[in-house]
């Protein structure tokens, strides 16, 4: 019997099904573009952003099988971890254009937004630190109970993972396997 990680999927059925998720998910994307503007624009209608910040961000993203896997939530790569942060500031709470090239966590939100507001950081260890111009590089930690791995069949494998600069580090202990890419020349973390 052949092990389940030689099995090998048609390719063109592969592709059908990942162009008709890509089509899908870009109806989505879509829908939710229009949502968001219709919001904007109510908000205002209402001047509800004369004095505002808005925040959008994500949990996860998706994996199209760039990794031999469909959906999210069965590994740590960027396809999966890397979101979107986008902050924008109205009328009095207008924010400098900027961009943070280096990785930051989505606990580093609730810092970076109560310091927008002039508002003390609450004391909590799990917190992040505010998103600012010479915002201190740390290393971004991903986990999964849930992460897939053919050999396990559908038994779910603890993952985890740390970024730092450019470099991410993603463990499987229940493998026993480690895996480093480095994201400057394998943005695509395909090359271990």
């Amino acid at each position: 019997t052949a092990d389940v990680e030689d099995v090998q999927p048609d390719p063109a059925l592969v592709e059908e099904y990942r162009a008709l998720l890509l089509t899908q998910y870009d109806s989505e994307v879509r829908y939710l573009d229009q949502a968001f503007g219709e919001l904007l624009e109510l908000l205002r209608e209402h001047g509800a952003l004369e004095d505002a910040v808005l925040a959008f961000t994500s949990d996860h993203g998706e994996e199209f099988f760039e990794h031999r896997f469909f959906s999210h939530g069965g590994h740590l790569y960027e396809e999966t971890l890397g979101v979107p942060l986008v902050l924008a500031g109205f009328g009095r709470s207008d924010i400098p254009a900027g961009v943070v090239e280096h990785p930051v966590g989505n606990r580093d939100l609730l810092p970076t937004l109560c310091a927008l507001a002039g508002v003390e950081v609450p004391a909590n260890p799990l917190l992040g630190s505010p998103l600012a111009a010479g915002h201190e590089h740390r290393p971004v930690f991903g986990q999964t109970f849930h992460g897939h791995e053919p050999s396990r069949g559908r038994e779910f494998v603890e993952k985890l993972s740390v970024t730092a600069g450019h470099e991410k580090l993603i463990h499987t202990p229940a493998l026993r396997r480690t895996e480093l890419y480095d994201r400057s020349v394998d943005p695509t973390e395909q090359r271990d």
